[in-house]
């Protein structure tokens, strides 16, 4: 729903959110296997939460530059 060209990092903030929210849909499908599992599902899910912090953080910062620069973005 955003215009190309977008900043690397909006792009990535959103190959974040999409992978979040297919690990999380899984999970709510039953797709875990046993409680064994749970551990991994969980780190995994604080990974990709991790990922989305570092990612919105770069983000924030690149759109506050483009809108510095007036660049329209």
């Amino acid at each position: 729903m955003y215009e190309e060209p977008r900043p690397a990092a909006l792009a990535q903030l959103m190959d974040h959110l999409k992978s979040l929210e297919e690990h999380l849909k899984k999970c709510l499908d039953g797709e875990t296997p046993s409680s064994i599992e749970a551990d991994s599902v969980m780190g995994e899910g604080h990974q990709r939460l991790r990922e989305l912090d570092a990612a919105y953080s770069k983000t924030v910062v690149d759109l506050k530059h483009h809108i510095k620069e007036g660049d329209g973005a």
